[in-house]
């Protein structure tokens, strides 16, 4: 199956936003359940997007295997438990806009395989929308391989 870019461009989601906060369409493949989604944002008078600056944006967790069996341990199992952790992290100066140049924070990604004592990859940004193109990559490589390309995280 090949991977498309998300829509989500700036111009798709000014597009679909309005000045009420609402939740960010994400592509999120069947496989995943959303433990927490915070991730939300506005469309400013200005035509910018202001974007949730919260530490805990999203939250999502491979659904385990079925017939209520639990969470597989081997490293290459499909059946393993693999969470992915999106969070904004800096701050934000007076003035300055959540995503924008003059904001000097960065978003997250966090793989973890199969908790926070084991995180395995990581991947950082000033640009959201990076973020959740990334963010859907993650989740479709994760579904179709269970591992992460270098190309995919950053290296710290």
């Amino acid at each position: 199956m090949v991977y498309e870019p998300s829509p989500t461009a700036p111009e798709a989601l000014r597009a679909i936003l309005t000045e009420e906060w609402t939740t960010v369409p994400l592509r999120i493949p069947s496989g995943w359940e959303v433990r927490h989604n915070g991730l939300v944002a506005r469309r400013l008078s200005s035509g910018e997007c202001e974007f949730s600056d919260s530490e805990d944006l999203l939250w999502l967790v491979k659904s385990p295997p079925p017939d209520g069996k639990p969470y597989e341990t081997d490293p290459e199992s499909p059946w393993r438990k693999l969470q992915v952790d999106l969070g904004c992290y800096g701050s934000n100066g007076e003035g300055a806009i959540i995503g924008t140049p003059s904001w000097d924070g960065c978003y997250r990604l966090s793989l973890l395989d199969p908790d926070w004592d084991h995180q395995t990859a990581t991947w950082t940004s000033k640009d959201i929308y990076e973020a959740i193109a990334t963010l859907e990559r993650w989740l479709h490589t994760l579904s179709w391989t269970g591992a992460l390309t270098p190309d995919l995280v950053t290296t710290d």
